[in-house]
């Protein structure tokens, strides 16, 4: 692959996480996980503004939530503690820190080194191989 291609792809990537990302996610806010398709019930009951749902089945469902300006800081441990709250966290940004790309230069110098070390490896072969000893007792070259 290209490194042109490469850096095409990547941009797709990022332009679609930014749309996917939108405006859901402005300001702070809270992973909510419920039991059942119950989201909306339990934003209503705490009085949650449900930003965005991101999955619901019969099984659970789970969305974007944030809490009152004026909500009391005990709000997230109420929430949590309900028993058909599965899980309600921050909605944090984690920083992500991509890898770093060789250098051409380390790339060349750790093939260098390689190709080094298989050429000793051959003469060291080769001069096991040639010794007189090694042919007094009838040793042929089938060995190598």
């Amino acid at each position: 692959m290209s490194s042109q291609s490469w850096m095409v792809r990547v941009l797709g990537v990022l332009a679609l996480l930014a749309l996917l990302s939108g405006s859901a996610f402005a300001g702070p806010g809270y992973i909510l996980k419920t039991q059942g398709n119950n989201l909306q019930t339990i934003a209503n009951t705490y009085g949650l503004t449900l930003q965005r749902q991101i999955f619901s089945n019969r099984n659970f469902s789970v969305g974007v939530v944030s809490m009152p300006a004026n909500a009391d800081p005990s709000l997230a441990s109420t929430v949590a503690a309900d028993p058909n709250v599965l899980r309600f966290s921050a909605d944090r940004v984690l920083p992500a820190k991509s890898p770093a790309f060789p250098v051409l230069s380390q790339a060349v110098a750790s093939l260098q080194a390689w190709l080094l070390s298989m050429q000793n490896y051959q003469q060291k072969t080769n001069s096991y191989f040639n010794q007189p000893a090694f042919r007094l007792i009838g040793a042929t070259s089938r060995w190598r």
